[in-house]
């Protein structure tokens, strides 16, 4: 990827680009979503208002895809995330009912081993425990986690599946060299509903 430097923040995510826009990280996350689902592509989003954070939410919804965190953030980067990078995130709390949303808790449950996404599985899945990559065009979206989300660094708002599956295989053959790719929320969006409601993420 181009367009800045790599760097990494102390001991957490390399990056790859600064500066992202939210219309380049939504429009990003569109396109593996909508393709994941057989869709088609969305093609009205030169008509959306990219500075309403409330008219991105209703765009997104309408579109049946995740809203909230997608426009609450101004500028994001563009990360790679190793094995470490992963095991400090914070999972959707459904998938281990009752258990900690911290990777590496989860890891050291015992519980990943076990795991598999509900039947269907997704494609994604496949492709995984067969020795394949989370490329750049399959990015997962992050934002800085929460106080009831700590010890965790970043939150997975989507795809933590993926995230689980890969850390998983990383494990399982001792394969430390594999990466994925994410979008991380960095500049909040003081006006968005999601920023409004969680205040902490205005902070630092």
């Amino acid at each position: 990827m181009s367009g800045g430097s790599v760097r990494r923040t102390g001991p957490l995510v390399k990056i790859i680009r600064t500066n992202v826009s939210r219309c380049e990280v939504i429009e990003a996350y569109a396109a593996y979503d909508r393709a994941k689902k057989h869709l088609p592509d969305i093609s009205d989003f030169a008509c959306w208002e990219w500075q309403d954070a409330s008219e991105i939410d209703l765009r997104l919804a309408n579109a049946n895809l995740k809203h909230g965190v997608l426009s609450a953030y101004k500028l994001w980067w563009f990360v790679e995330l190793s094995a470490s990078d992963l095991l400090s995130c914070a999972i959707v709390n459904h998938i281990f009912a009752d258990q900690s949303q911290v990777v590496s808790a989860i890891v050291l449950s015992g519980l990943l081993p076990g795991w598999s996404p509900p039947d269907p599985h997704p494609d994604w899945y496949a492709t995984l425990e067969e020795g394949g990559e989370l490329g750049p065009g399959a990015p997962l979206i992050l934002r800085p986690a929460l106080r009831a989300e700590r010890p965790a660094t970043w939150y997975i708002e989507d795809g933590s599946g993926r995230a689980l599956c890969l850390v998983r295989r990383i494990l399982r053959f001792a394969e430390f060299w594999r990466v994925a790719y994410a979008y991380v929320g960095i500049v909040p969006d003081h006006d968005s509903p999601f920023v409004s409601s969680h205040r902490e993420l205005t902070a630092g």
